[in-house]
């Protein structure tokens, strides 16, 4: 479906996220309409003289990932506007965000005229509750679409790719070293506050350096079965990945505004920072596992019209230090150009919100500089989605 859009023609206006805390800990009795009405808010001001001088009159679509229902989203409109955009919708899943962007940039396409701009606001949040229960849901989808554990696909990933632990460990230091460079370099978040306006956290939280691992499920087979009925030739996984190669886990809530340029305008984006040259979603089924990053980056980079090589920036979601090197491996880009800021091995796994973390960074590195960037956020069950993004300098 994407072929028929043309991507270009939508631009990121903006980027802003919550501070991150631990998983469970600050941010676990905040509501989620809480930690998304604060970031609206916070949109809506820095874009007044872009597009919403009438708050969320001029909006177009909102698009959230993150736990819950849509009351979540009615709070969070309503507690900011008595307009509410004409249409939202909330997505599920541990790459939700960044499919609400995909998803969020075909609307803003759809909905542009002739004459008028869209304007699309996507992204996600996560909070995590202390003592979640596995649900009816988790256990069908357990049964349904076997899936192996998060770890274990890393650690398979780690071993097609011939991944040594001292490997692991040199690019565990190299993205922790990053991160301390980049610091002053990071815009400030956005401060949650509860609803009588106190702050609750207003920078982020040191993340807890604890294995990114889900307990498997209490079903009638164990992991490595559930393992073995869609791949029984997998054989032996030697455990590579230790407690510093994984991301913690955070909480935490980022959004993306996107305008669409009106039909046959060429920019009708005042203040446009930097334009999508392509978005692709791919679901190769779990005996793909993170390796379904690989072929979306194949695929928007031919989207995009681009190669490899042209890349300035590769932001991914590497909940695992293999998932970087491997695709360093795989395109042959230099190590000082993925994610350069550091990535979620070290700002932390923010689960649904992770995606928009991941496009946020890139967003900050490729604005006004005319630089070429992706960001590209995969799970262990073979669904990824990669986003080309090209700084207007």
């Amino acid at each position: 479906m994407n072929k028929f859009f043309m991507f270009g023609d939508v631009h990121v206006l903006q980027a802003l996220r919550t501070p991150t805390a631990p998983a469970g800990s600050t941010l676990t009795e905040v509501l989620p309409s809480r930690l998304v009405a604060g970031l609206l808010r916070q949109t809506v001001h820095a874009s007044e003289r872009i597009a919403l001088s009438s708050g969320l009159a001029r909006l177009d679509g909102l698009i959230l990932a993150g736990s819950g229902d849509f009351q979540s989203i009615r709070h969070a409109m309503t507690s900011i506007s008595s307009h509410p955009p004409v249409s939202y919708l909330l997505q599920c899943g541990k790459i939700g965000a960044m499919e609400a962007i995909r998803q969020g940039a075909l609307q803003s396409l759809m909905d542009s005229t002739g004459t008028q701009p869209a304007y699309v606001i996507a992204g996600g949040y996560e909070v995590h509750r202390r003592h979640r229960l596995p649900e009816a849901s988790d256990m069908i989808a357990a049964i349904t679409r076997p899936v192996l554990p998060p770890r274990t696909a890393a650690d398979l990933l780690a071993s097609r790719y011939k991944l040594s632990g001292a490997e692991l460990d040199s690019w565990s230091q190299q993205t922790r070293q990053a991160a301390r460079n980049a610091r002053k370099h990071l815009p400030r978040p956005t401060a949650v506050q509860d609803i009588n306006g106190l702050l609750v956290l207003g920078e982020d939280e040191p993340a807890v350096a604890t294995p990114n691992e889900d307990k498997p499920l209490d079903i009638p087979a164990s992991a490595w079965y559930v393992a073995k009925r869609f791949a029984p030739d997998l054989g032996d996984i030697p455990e590579i990945h230790a407690e510093a190669h994984c991301a913690p886990r955070v909480d935490g809530a980022a959004l993306i505004f996107l305008g669409a340029s009106a039909k046959g305008a060429e920019s009708s984006i005042a203040d446009a920072h930097a334009r999508i040259a392509g978005i692709v979603s791919v679901d190769e089924g779990p005996a793909s596992g993170f390796l379904a990053a690989h072929l979306a980056v194949h695929k928007v980079l031919k989207q995009a019209g681009w190669n490899a090589a042209q890349l300035d920036v590769l932001e991914i979601h590497d909940r695992f230090a293999a998932q970087a090197l491997a695709v360093a491996h795989e395109f042959s880009i230099p190590g000082e150009r993925i994610n350069p800021m550091g990535g979620s091995l070290v700002h932390g796994d923010a689960g649904a919100a992770s995606g928009a973390l991941c496009v946020g960074r890139l967003f900050h590195q490729l604005q006004h500089s005319g630089r070429r960037g992706i960001a590209v956020v995969a799970d262990e069950s073979g669904h990824a989605v990669a986003l080309a993004m090209e700084g207007m300098g």
